[in-house]
């Protein structure tokens, strides 16, 4: 049989509030998804990679080892090995931010038995009402928000520790 997953940490999950009546996502018009639309995709090397990624602002605060595993783990050789390019195609992520799914992200959430902490980012994205609305659904789940980036764990991977730690210690 299966192990159950017994505690979760969801950092600043990319989750949208469902939207209004007669509003849908595209109106949000997410700054987000338009940003990762531009975003360099192709390289001629994985240290030319590195290099160009630590110059741009959503890789600036990340920790040198946690930019280093995102270019080696998140980029491969193109089929021909003449170039690097990212793994998820720039419209994927794309559509991720949009939220065209997020919806189907909460439909059965009442059947989550785990134990659950959303981290909202105070300093990222996305609305700490949004998890608070989910985690009511949930048999035991709760969230906290802190001062703190959406992509806390790869910039203060200390912080993301000690998430992890509170959870575990959490009984």
């Amino acid at each position: 049989g299966r192990t159950p997953i017994e505690r979760l940490l969801l950092c600043d999950p990319v989750l949208h509030r469902p939207p209004a009546p007669g509003e849908t996502m595209a109106h949000r018009g997410s700054g987000l998804a338009e940003a990762t639309r531009k975003r360099r995709d192709r390289f001629p090397s994985f240290a030319a990679a590195y290099d160009h990624c630590r110059t741009r602002g959503l890789f600036a605060d990340f920790t040198p080892e946690a930019l280093a595993l995102y270019v080696g783990e998140g980029m491969v050789e193109t089929a021909d090995g003449s170039e690097i390019t990212l793994k998820c195609d720039r419209e994927i992520e794309a559509a991720v931010f949009e939220g065209n799914h997020s919806s189907l992200c909460a439909r059965d959430v009442e059947a989550v038995q785990a134990r659950t902490l959303f981290v909202h980012a105070r300093r990222g994205n996305f609305e700490a009402a949004t998890y608070e609305a989910i985690a009511s659904r949930m048999t035991d789940a709760r969230v906290e928000s802190r001062d703190l980036g959406h992509l806390f764990p790869l910039e203060q991977p200390g912080a993301a520790l000690e998430l992890v730690d509170e959870l575990l210690r959490d009984d």
